[in-house]
């Protein structure tokens, strides 16, 4: 057995993604501040917006928004797109109109998959 064991030093966005995917959402908006960078993707390239609107987080949506978070970013993420997007199909409504009322773009069409898909298509 190896003695040596390589070391992950953990990102901000990695407590909040954790908080955020494990229905935490009151856990999430306290690490916002400590995220620095809200466009900053994870080590996964999920960007914080697009996993708040996924999991149906409108406090924390507006909340990234407010900080600066691009409401038109596509997560890198595998089979990840816009924040718009994800939430549309997820069927969170309120988080599509704080996307819509933070400047998201209805008609931006995201690119991360193998065709470019708008929320309504």
């Amino acid at each position: 057995m190896s003695a040596y064991a390589p070391t992950v030093t953990p990102l901000p966005s990695d407590d909040f993604m954790n908080a955020i995917y494990g229905g935490r959402g009151a856990v999430a908006m306290s690490l916002i501040p400590k995220l620095g960078d809200v466009n900053r993707p994870s080590r996964h390239g999920t960007l914080p917006l697009y996993a708040a609107a996924i999991q149906g987080e409108e406090k924390v949506v507006r909340a990234l928004l407010e900080r600066g978070a691009d409401a038109n970013a596509e997560s890198l993420g595998e089979t990840e797109g816009t924040a718009l997007c994800a939430a549309a199909s997820a069927g969170h409504i309120a988080v599509v109109q704080a996307l819509l009322d933070g400047g998201a773009d209805p008609n931006f069409a995201e690119r991360s998959n193998e065709f470019a898909a708008t929320p309504l298509y």
